[in-house]
């Protein structure tokens, strides 16, 4: 992303540019509010006012939202500007930083079974699979465990595995 042009400042390609932006914004507040979250007794119109410029820095980078968005704040009710605006912050992080991973939201059908429906388009041809588990055992024994515990494919072909009680990825 970036490369040294000489031995004290960064340089940054052109395709670079919105991401230097972006990590400028998110520069520029994050020493203010490290500082609000150590010492949390600072009044908190101070925290939103912090919370509001970085959010509208990043506004710079949406197409989908206006300054609009930011919500405005009430000390009476500091409730209805917090949650809202940590929510753009978040959607505009995501919005700036895409991700070429994709969550996908798995049912049980039966006490042991998961599902997960590949209807996404970019998971098609070639897409790399991984299946994150997470266990209140240790990492080592889900490491060790879990590969004889778990058979992964298509619906028929899972089926297939556990009918014939073989372990493995299909």
């Amino acid at each position: 992303m970036r490369r040294e042009s000489n031995e004290r400042l960064a340089d940054f390609a052109v395709a670079d540019v919105s991401l230097f932006w972006l990590l400028n914004a998110l520069n520029s507040h994050a020493r203010v509010l490290t500082e609000y979250e150590r010492f949390p007794s600072r009044p908190p119109e101070q925290v939103w006012a912090e919370l509001a410029r970085l959010a509208g820095s990043m506004l710079t980078f949406s197409l989908d939202h206006d300054l609009d968005a930011i919500p405005g704040y009430d000390h009476e009710e500091p409730a209805n500007a917090f949650p809202p605006l940590f929510d753009l912050i978040t959607g505009l992080l995501e919005a700036s930083l895409p991700s070429r991973v994709i969550a996908l939201e798995m049912s049980r059908p039966d006490g042991q079974t998961w599902k997960a429906n590949l209807h996404d388009i970019r998971l098609r041809e070639e897409a790399d699979l991984y299946l994150s588990v997470r266990s209140d055992i240790p990492a080592w024994q889900v490491a060790e465990k879990f590969p004889a515990l778990c058979q992964a494919g298509s619906p028929d072909d899972v089926r297939e595995i556990y009918g014939a009680a073989l372990k493995g990825i299909l």
